[in-house]
């Protein structure tokens, strides 16, 4: 078959392994920075603190002054911890988000992360680590933890992690403080500096003689993401995967020149040569990606461990078949476009 030519089988080939290399980059990155996110005590590497005190209720004096989290004016998505235990192997924490922004819901193996109900109701809710599960009890169908002599209902459990997660309670923050006072330790944590900055900034600007707050560092437990060594490599792997579809993607449509000539002697018009070339590069796109497809479900099966590939989600997959589909695209039109440049007497003359 004329349509299987060396150029385009040599693309099929070239696109499937650097789709196959990146995806498995990817992957490695995605669990690179996962494990770090879980051995920093679940921070990001955004995450800021702030102290809050009331002077008068630790003089005995009963407070006036109440924190309501869901009040604070920032229009991003955060997420609020306060510090109730944190002790060698034992973690409580009371936890308020505008979103689910780190995914903690991905960790679950059973039932459900906070929502937006649970904070406006203040419900006596939890999500427990593996490890929490022998301080759990049932009643009633229902599992539940205890603090502050109250009945938490069980709502979510984490998976086995092999890290400080699998000890680690969430609370409801929004009851807890209904039932304790608010000054304590409290880390403020999002995907952008800033979000944190101004939640800080809107915890900490209003001090009276009964609210007094101060900013505080977290200390991080591990340095975030890869080594400057480790990234430095990722990213030159990626640049060359890029550079070398660039140089493959040249090398294919300049070997076109010929044949777009004789198309365009033979009266084909740019838009039959659209359509023609089009035809081809989408079946080369849907074969390269089910080629990738095939090629990374093999490579879970008997390499699940080793390539780390059970972190890609589906929006990966749909990102790179995006960009495959770009570069297509852009192929065709390239192609497309040399009828407008080629001039038939001097390739047909060899030059």
């Amino acid at each position: 078959m004329k349509f299987i030519s060396k150029e385009y089988l040599l693309y099929y080939l070239q696109t499937t392994f650097v789709g196959v290399f990146v995806l498995v980059l990817l992957a490695y990155n995605v669990d690179a920075t996962e494990k770090t996110y879980l051995n920093n005590g679940m921070y990001s590497k955004n995450v800021y603190g702030v102290q809050i005190e009331n002077p008068k209720e630790m003089q005995g004096i009963e407070q006036s002054t109440s924190l309501d989290v869901m009040d604070i004016p920032v229009s991003k998505d955060f997420m609020i911890y306060k510090y109730l235990i944190e002790e060698g192997d034992e973690i409580v924490r009371a936890v308020y988000g505008t979103n689910d922004v780190f995914k903690l819901s991905s960790y679950l193996k059973e039932g459900r992360f906070f929502n937006t109900d649970d904070y406006k109701n203040k419900t006596l809710t939890a999500v427990v680590g593996s490890d929490v599960l022998p301080e759990t009890w049932i009643e009633n169908g229902k599992r539940y933890y205890g603090y502050n002599k109250q009945k938490y209902e069980v709502i979510g459990i984490f998976k086995e992690t092999g890290r400080s997660l699998d000890f680690a309670t969430y609370l409801n923050l929004c009851r807890v403080l209904q039932d304790e006072s608010n000054y304590g330790t409290y880390y403020v944590d999002a995907v952008s500096e800033d979000v944190v900055t101004d939640v800080i900034d809107n915890l900490t600007k209003k001090q009276t003689e009964d609210y007094q707050a101060e900013k505080i560092p977290y200390s991080p437990v591990t340095s975030y993401g890869l080594s400057p060594m480790e990234n430095t490599l990722f990213i030159f792997a990626v640049l060359a995967g890029g550079f070398h579809m660039i140089l493959t993607s040249i090398f294919l449509i300049t070997r076109q020149r010929y044949t777009v000539a004789i198309q365009k002697l033979c009266g084909m018009t740019y838009k039959d040569i659209l359509l023609k070339y089009g035809k081809r590069m989408t079946a080369i796109f849907v074969l390269s990606f089910a080629s990738i497809m095939l090629c990374i479900n093999l490579m879970k099966t008997f390499w699940r461990n080793f390539f780390a590939l059970e972190k890609l989600m589906t929006v990966h997959y749909a990102i790179m078949a995006g960009i495959m589909f770009m570069i297509s695209v852009l192929i065709v039109i390239c192609i497309a476009n040399l009828t407008k440049r080629v001039d038939i007497s001097a390739v047909l003359k060899g030059r």
